[in-house]
């Protein structure tokens, strides 16, 4: 405990102002709405529902700051031996650490919880939470667990909801943030790294959402990066409140990700060595992946650039070559602490190598072994009712304006199996083409099936195979049903 008390004494000051900021932002605030029922009501539902801005930022910059405060030994030589000068082991000196931290993120957590108590707030009618933008009234009942609208909105088993809920967040992050420090021994590496790790899973899933869109014929979902997203962060807590999911599920989900993510990191800290105390990477298989993992980064952004400016396949995969380049470029100057990377250059084969059997065997996957997706159509009598519109926002299939039309099904079915039997001439993604594109137009086929699950493709049409398959007919027929459905 001796580490535990010497950074109490050292970091007092953190808790306290954080506590402050809680106060002035949170608390101050909802004090003076109370004199406004109906802007209290949406006050404590914001804080509750984890988007108040102080609440939503303190889950990521409070566990930033307390990694960076009790782990600092692992940047900064000083502390490094300031710490092995304490009569503790590498174990006891990281548990110590550890502890230090959540005790520092649970006293201001702990105050705002009391805080939120201390004002009883009640739901006094549905008409408060409508047409505000916030939440409904089902939303607030069911995601908060309010059985009644007569009763307090700020219980003591909600905000003890809320409590675990800040807890379970700062201590993820605070995990993850410790895993980031634990790989690299130099502030500003660190940083970045600290940075980057909480998008990762959203930037593989976009990653591979777009590649499944670009190179799977007739692929569709926009939500794979926004779940990953919700899955990895629990910064996001509100959406699942907003959705009714239920909450017990992503407590166990995210404490059983913070305890994998706390060993990883102990496992790690255990093996660095301490005289690497100033290397961005300490591990050098580690160092390989991150400088790949940054130049592979630069290559996609180089290429969706090119493509948005130039609209040409060749260019696209010029900027991909570029991109990579740059980005091998800086990462190596980051990872070499030198401007002077030449002897660097022969490496570059290595890893644009490695890109280029990835390509291949993404463009083997997308296009022989994804044909079960591509080549798919449902059975008619398996079809309750078709979606069959021009590319819209992602919200449209949310509320989705079935037609169970036979007639129409089965139109639309001839259109799917047409569009299937023209794949060679509407989709050719891998060819390098001069010049910019033919005008396409995107259109969404979207079946209900008879066990409730619904089935999106999205594909290009060019002007003159839209009016082959005359799709406009079956658009006429879609909106002259639903204009009959509305009247009824």
């Amino acid at each position: 405990m001796v580490l535990l008390k010497e950074n109490m004494r050292r970091f007092f000051l953190f808790p306290i102002l954080t506590t402050l900021v809680y106060i002035l932002a949170v608390i101050v605030p909802l004090f003076s709405a109370r004199q406004n029922t109906h802007e209290a009501v949406h006050a404590i539902v914001n804080i509750l529902h984890m988007r108040q801005m102080a609440v939503l930022l303190g889950m990521v910059i409070v566990p930033f700051i307390t990694a960076c405060l009790v782990f600092g030994f692992f940047y900064r030589a000083k502390e490094s031996a300031l710490v092995q000068s304490f009569p503790l082991n590498r174990t006891q000196v990281l548990l110590n650490s550890v502890l230090s931290g959540i005790v520092l993120m649970l006293i201001p957590t702990l105050i705002l919880s009391i805080g939120l108590l201390l004002m009883p707030i009640r739901l006094e009618g549905a008409e408060l939470l409508q047409g505000r933008g916030t939440a409904s009234l089902f939303n607030v009942t069911e995601g908060l667990g309010i059985e009644s609208i007569r009763n307090t909105i700020n219980s003591f088993s909600v905000v003890v909801g809320f409590f675990l809920r800040m807890m379970i967040a700062k201590i993820f992050y605070f995990a993850l943030f410790w895993l980031a420090f634990s790989l690299t021994g130099q502030a500003i590496a660190t940083i970045l790294l600290a940075g980057v790790m909480p998008l990762i899973p959203f930037g593989v899933a976009v990653l591979i959402n777009s590649v499944a869109r670009y190179y799977v014929f007739g692929f569709y979902s926009w939500n794979y990066g926004f779940s990953a997203l919700m899955y990895s962060n629990p910064g996001l807590w509100v959406m699942l409140i907003i959705h009714r999911i239920p909450l017990i599920w992503f407590y166990l989900w995210f404490i059983a990700l913070t305890l994998v993510l706390m060993c990883s990191a102990f496992i790690i800290s255990r093996l660095r060595k301490p005289e690497r105390v100033g290397n961005p990477a300490l591990f050098k298989p580690i160092k390989h992946v991150l400088v790949f993992l940054v130049s592979l980064t630069f290559m996609i952004f180089g290429g969706i650039l090119f493509w948005e400016f130039t609209d040409s396949h060749l260019m696209f995969y010029v900027g991909l070559f570029i991109g990579f380049l740059i980005g091998f470029i800086i990462a190596q100057m980051i990872a070499e602490k030198s401007l002077s990377i030449i002897h660097k250059a022969r490496s570059f084969p290595i890893f644009a190598s490695v890109v280029l059997v990835m390509f291949l065997l993404m463009l083997f996957v997308t296009q022989v072994g994804m044909r079960f997706y591509t080549n798919y159509i449902p059975r008619q009598e398996d079809i309750v009712g078709v979606n069959f519109l021009p590319g819209t926002s992602f919200h449209q299939w949310y509320t989705p304006n079935f037609n169970e039309d036979s007639e129409i099904i089965a139109l639309t079915v001839d259109v799917h199996s047409e569009i299937i039997n023209n794949k060679a001439l509407l989709f050719q993604p891998w060819r390098i083409r001069f010049g910019r594109h033919v005008q396409r137009y995107y259109y969404d086929i979207n079946y209900l099936m008879t066990d409730g699950r619904i089935i999106m493709r999205r594909y290009q049409l060019n002007s003159e195979f839209i009016q082959y398959l005359d799709i406009p007919r079956i658009m006429q027929g879609i909106r002259a049903e639903r204009v009959e459905a509305e009247h009824e």
